[in-house]
């Protein structure tokens, strides 16, 4: 009967994890605070995700704001502990809401526009 209960809170946490997404207009430390929490709590449960994966399945969860970073996180094969893709992302993150409100292009060409 034990096993069973952990086979179901198992599957639902492996369920919330592939199914967080980032809010559109969310902030990435908030989302990301809610992934480590998940990821904590299915490593208590014996049943840890790769550094690999656990990147992977982050970096997917992402809005499309972050479609750029994603493609050059990936194609550099940045070696990164769990939680720092979110620290790399903070700067960029608070420029990309701003300018999200203000500029009609996309938020990540506002960005290389503001900073040239």
């Amino acid at each position: 009967m034990f096993q069973e209960q952990a086979r179901t809170v198992r599957f639902n946490v492996v369920q919330s994890i592939l199914g967080h997404k980032q809010q559109e207009n969310g902030y990435v430390s908030s989302h990301a605070l809610k992934f480590k929490g998940y990821l904590d709590f299915i490593e208590r449960l014996g049943f840890p995700f790769t550094h690999e994966l656990a990147i992977n399945v982050i970096l997917i969860s992402l809005t499309s704001s972050y479609k750029q970073f994603t493609m050059t996180y990936c194609m550099n094969d940045l070696e990164k502990r769990t939680m720092e893709p979110y620290g790399i992302l903070k700067i960029p993150e608070e420029r990309i809401v701003s300018l999200s409100n203000t500029s009609s292009t996309s938020p990540l060409l506002a960005i290389r526009e503001a900073g040239s």
